[in-house]
């Protein structure tokens, strides 16, 4: 299918930061298309930040990317690629060729899973804990998605070499009771930014069979990897937290 994303943008945005922007519009309205209004998105970023003189392009991107995460977009392809301007601003109109695919399969609804955080605003250095309370036997893996880290990747966080044990079928406790001596996941707020907060993101990964997953993925290597894994097969599930510079 063919769908179109456009993106505004001011002096501070470079014509190539507009054109990622547009081009994710295009692959999230392409989700839209198959799934209807729905996304699969739990959550969308926060990128409006009254006083702020950063330019907010980045959050709108890694926005679109979170709203796809677990659509079935296969491959694109851009077609055309158009910048005109519109009085102080530009806009970038760019259009895909996008091979999606609405999966037949359904989710096996006795397969799931609760996720819940120790808080959902931290500040620099806090611990996190994730909680699961699955609702059966199951292999558990959790992702960190930092979009505002030097790496900008998605990372296995758990299991580890401190916490191994994954396959659970009871309430889980990251960093578990057995293994809290040895490490902790702490919040880091990112140096190169003069937002007042950000939002990361975890992505819980349960499956039925153990997958051999990578330690780091890109972004877009990740989202084709889950869209292998059949939805009779995983649960997944998206949740964000928000990094405040200075007290709360």
């Amino acid at each position: 299918m063919r769908t179109k994303g456009e993106f505004l943008y001011g002096p501070d945005t470079s014509e190539r930061q507009a054109c990622e922007a547009a081009s994710q519009k295009a692959m999230t309205e392409a989700v839209r298309k198959i799934y209807g209004e729905k996304l699969s998105v739990n959550e969308q970023l926060s990128c409006k930040e009254e006083g702020s003189t950063e330019d907010n392009t980045n959050c709108v991107y890694h926005s679109y990317l979170w709203s796809t995460i677990d659509g079935e977009i296969r491959s694109s392809k851009e077609i055309s690629r158009e910048i005109e301007s519109i009085d102080s601003l530009s806009k970038c109109t760019v259009i895909l060729s996008i091979e999606a695919i609405k999966s037949i399969e359904k989710s096996d609804p006795s397969f799931d899973f609760k996720v819940n955080l120790n808080q959902n605003v931290f500040r620099h250095n806090d611990s996190l804990n994730v909680f699961i309370q699955p609702s059966n036997k199951m292999y558990v893996t959790v992702f960190g998605w930092y979009p505002y880290s030097k790496k900008k990747v998605v990372e296995k966080i758990f299991p580890n070499k401190s916490d191994t044990k994954n396959l659970i079928s009871e309430f889980l406790q990251i960093p578990s009771k057995s293994a809290i001596k040895n490490y902790s996941i702490q919040v880091q707020f990112p140096k190169k930014t003069e937002r007042s907060f950000v939002d990361e993101h975890l992505i819980i990964v349960a499956s039925k069979n153990q997958v051999n997953w990578l330690d780091a993925y890109q972004f877009e290597t990740f989202r084709k990897r889950l869209t292998e894994l059949k939805k009779t097969e995983k649960r997944v599930r998206q949740v964000s937290y928000r990094i405040i510079r200075g007290e709360i």
